[in-house]
């Protein structure tokens, strides 16, 4: 799924939906956690993240929405977020990875 996930996210039209399997990793302001196996679904230029992949089939218990145009596509299976901290400045990475 890493290659058509990429170009979907790419994608303007936000009629996409993919699942994808993948891992979310917090870096820098985080405790630097990482989350195996997130689902992801890309809508209306929103990256929803959720627990299961029936969650994510079914819009259900979403686990957090990720604007798509804070995204750089590093690799073919690889996002990065730059995510500015509003509060303490803080700069915030955030890394998904299909899988």
């Amino acid at each position: 799924c890493c290659g058509p996930w990429l170009h979907a996210m790419e994608s303007n039209d936000g009629h996409h939906k993919v699942v994808c399997e993948g891992t979310l990793e917090k870096k820098g302001g985080w405790d630097g956690q990482t989350f195996q196996t997130r689902y992801f679904v890309i809508r209306n230029r929103k990256l929803y993240h959720y627990r299961t992949r029936d969650d994510a089939y079914n819009r259900q218990k979403c686990r957090g929405v990720i604007n798509m145009d804070d995204a750089r596509v590093t690799s073919d299976s690889e996002v990065t977020f730059e995510i500015q901290h509003t509060i303490n400045n803080l700069n915030k990475t955030l890394v998904i990875r299909a899988q």
